[in-house]
């Protein structure tokens, strides 16, 4: 933790380049031309684990960097960087959810069935 793995310092600053094609709210999308043998590109989403990144269509794991943000070192030339949310527990709790909806349902709709019954 807390190390980027095969990063090293090139001694001395490069300009490398990040456009924005998409902005992140679930999902974003840039454009990164990196010089200089690479780059390290950070991004200011708090780092959550359900973060998912691409470089170009090949997923690897967002770095958390400073504890807080995520990036990813990306290799000399221009790539095509995604970023996307999967969160596991919303997609549970709608399962959950639905299905106490579901039971729910089927109990009033049987509790009604029965008080019908009786009155008859």
């Amino acid at each position: 933790p807390g190390v980027v793995p095969d990063w090293a310092s090139v001694g001395h600053a490069t300009e490398s380049r990040t456009i924005a094609t998409q902005l992140p709210g679930t999902s974003g999308a840039y454009d990164v031309t990196a010089t200089g043998g690479g780059c390290l590109l950070v991004l200011s989403e708090v780092h959550y684990p359900w973060w998912h990144l691409s470089i170009d269509g090949q997923e690897t794991t967002p770095l958390r960097i400073n504890h807080t943000m995520i990036g990813a070192p990306v290799a000399e030339g221009r790539h095509t960087v995604r970023v996307w949310l999967e969160p596991r527990s919303v997609w549970l709790g709608g399962v959950i959810s639905g299905t106490a909806l579901i039971v729910w349902l089927a109990l009033a709709l049987g509790g009604f069935r029965l008080r019908r019954r009786s009155r008859v």
